[in-house]
């Protein structure tokens, strides 16, 4: 059995991929999580090997978590994901997303083998980028959120030419399922038509309905994280989408 590292394991994809991979029966998985993180969206999952409190920025940490646990492979999950979050605190946001990335990569090659790494990126990274969107679209970011999710793609590129550490990227267009976060766009509808029919509010606050969207079910999601570490061509990214607009 193979041992595989989740990073930000307590998150909404991240928790949907320990199941993914303990319902193989080919994977021990362990995670870190922030201290002030709860367990909530793993506290239902049984088979975890062991959990370790681990800032990503903190580049020590993370490669004594990575010693401990010698995995054949890390999903590289833990990110600042929230685009507004970025405007407002836009170092905070490179330090986790590129900052914590080097961290994770770092950690990888210093190993005697060099584990299989996913590096998660996010449509973001096309920003005003004209439709369609696909691997050939140079990319155009926007906020700063966008931008470090495309320098997290450059970075995990530059280990794989330089060093051969075997990294597989993906770009996810917009995840959605269970556990998806209340304060995001569909769950705040769902939660807000409720709401409504329990009389607790009138109508329904929403932001720009021109605005569309390609979503993908968080469970597909994980299996595509799973398939690209699995079968996936080092150094290549694949990009995780419906090809629909909603």
């Amino acid at each position: 059995m193979k041992r595989c590292l989740i990073s930000g394991i307590t998150g909404f994809a991240a928790s949907h991929l320990a199941e993914a991979l303990l319902s193989t029966g080919r994977w021990e998985v362990y995670g870190t999580k922030r201290a002030r993180s709860n367990n909530e969206n793993i506290a239902h999952i049984e088979g975890i090997k062991d959990i370790y409190v681990c800032d990503i920025t903190d580049s020590y940490s993370v490669a004594e978590v990575v010693k401990k646990v010698q995995p054949d492979a890390i999903f590289h999950l833990a990110a600042q994901s929230f685009v507004p979050l970025s405007w407002k605190a836009p170092l905070m946001t490179f330090d986790t997303n590129v900052g914590g990335t080097i961290n994770i990569l770092e950690a990888a090659r210093e190993m005697e083998v060099m584990p299989r790494v996913l590096v998660t990126s996010s449509s973001q990274v096309y920003g005003n980028a004209p439709l369609p969107f696909s691997l050939d679209t140079v990319p155009d970011p926007v906020n700063p959120y966008d931008v470090s999710k495309l320098a997290q793609e450059l970075v995990a590129k530059s280990y794989f030419k330089s060093y051969g550490l075997p990294v597989v990227i993906t770009r996810a267009f917009n995840i959605t399922g269970p556990r998806r976060q209340e304060f995001m766009a569909e769950s705040s509808f769902a939660k807000q038509i409720v709401r409504c029919e329990r009389g607790l509010q009138n109508e329904i606050s929403v932001g720009n309905m021109d605005s569309t969207r390609d979503y993908v079910d968080v469970r597909d999601v994980a299996r595509a994280y799973m398939g690209a570490v699995e079968e996936g061509e080092a150094g290549k990214t694949y990009i995780l989408a419906s090809g629909v607009e909603r």
